[in-house]
């Protein structure tokens, strides 16, 4: 979610967020999104979840899988 994100233009975190909380079901299928389990609700992780998870991540690489 977050690298179609950003190749669709968001930069910060936020944008992200925003990016993805606009997604029609059909794109969410398309980048495997799953439905929770009891609500059948796809929740977007808020923009302080997704900068713990991006904080994690080797941006070298993802950028080497990415750019593959």
């Amino acid at each position: 979610m977050a690298i179609a994100a950003v190749v669709s233009g968001s930069s910060r975190v936020v944008e992200i967020v925003e990016w993805a909380a606009d997604l029609p079901d059909v794109v969410w299928d398309r980048l495997g999104a799953t439905r929770d389990a009891f609500t059948g609700v796809r929740r977007v992780p808020d923009d302080s979840t997704l900068s713990r998870v991006l904080t994690g991540i080797d941006a070298d690489a993802l950028d080497a899988v990415v750019c593959r």
